[in-house]
């Protein structure tokens, strides 16, 4: 029986935490997100009941998987940190003056309560585009030499970056809507029903173009975590559209974009940023897959 491997246990951990905070605080950003466009007060209120026995808890999947990456994976966290240092600001200022507004409009009246209701919205909406810009820059690589961030401060601020942006806020819309149409009925029922549907062709239309640009523009995410592998699957045809669709432009864009550097994988980012040092001899005696290391200079040996 082979020795368990923690570093592999320990990032399903973290890959379920981000799952579920993106299943479950989706929703409730997604009820922030539509706020505003309900028809009444009346509507508004049953929007936020809906929510209010889970939001907090919700948010708790965030911090697993914040503290977790942080206590488990300190290199992979001490590269991501820097290179989303804005992006995390704005998230958790809007997710503070969300929960504040949330907390706070029950109590008000007359503008008070308008200006909270658009402090909901606006600090959803918020923290949800800048989830979109980090998994964006994730998707396209963080530059990375000697273990370090190597990139500049706005490398998360990217057309690309920008549309996976509006796509995660549009899938979020979706997940609220749904949870709406679970949770309330009657003409507020027919109205998140009616949220839902053109929520639903957007993401879906958005998710073909991003997976479009990827392949493309020949990003990290396509060259090392799968997505050429599906492009592959999908024939010539696919590869032809996809080049024809954003041509030769995104590939020098993604070229120039930064100098040589190790790209972190978005589906593997902790073991991408810890592979330099967990390849090392003298850590290779915990067992860790020889695939894992085989092309690694000093790896595939043993301790």
């Amino acid at each position: 029986m082979g020795a368990l491997d923690l570093s592999l246990v320990w990032a399903g951990i973290l890959a379920l935490a981000v799952l579920l905070y993106v299943l479950l605080d989706g929703f409730d950003l997604g009820v922030g997100i539509l706020f505003p466009f309900a028809a009444s007060d009346a509507h508004r209120d049953r929007m936020m009941a809906a929510v209010a026995p889970v939001w907090d808890g919700n948010e708790t999947w965030l911090v697993l998987g914040g503290t977790g990456l942080l206590a488990v994976f300190p290199s992979a966290y001490a590269i991501m940190m820097p290179a989303f240092y804005m992006p995390v600001g704005f998230m958790l200022t809007a997710l503070v003056f969300r929960g504040v507004a949330f907390e706070l409009r029950w109590r008000a009246s007359g503008a008070a309560r308008r200006f909270w209701d658009q402090a909901f919205h606006w600090g959803s909406v918020t923290a949800t585009f800048a989830q979109g810009l980090m998994l964006g820059s994730l998707v396209q690589g963080i530059p990375v030499e000697g273990e370090q961030f190597s990139g500049g401060t706005f490398d998360w601020l990217t057309p690309f970056s920008f549309v996976v942006g509006c796509t995660l806020v549009w899938g979020y819309v979706l997940l609220g809507a749904t949870w709406l149409v679970i949770k309330t009925e009657g003409e507020l029922l027919a109205w998140s029903r009616r949220a839902a549907v053109p929520a639903a062709a957007v993401v879906l239309v958005m998710m073909v173009v991003v997976g479009l640009w990827v392949l493309a523009a020949d990003m990290p995410a396509a060259d090392g975590c799968g997505a050429a592998a599906a492009g592959a699957a999908l024939g010539p045809s696919a590869a032809a559209a996809a080049d024809t669709a954003f041509g030769g432009l995104l590939r020098r864009a993604a070229a120039a974009r930064a100098p040589p550097r190790e790209d972190l994988c978005p589906l593997s980012v902790v073991g991408a940023a810890l592979r330099p040092r967990l390849c090392r001899p003298a850590v290779r005696a915990l067992a860790l897959p020889a695939a894992l290391c085989a092309d690694h200079p000093g790896g595939g040996g043993t301790a």
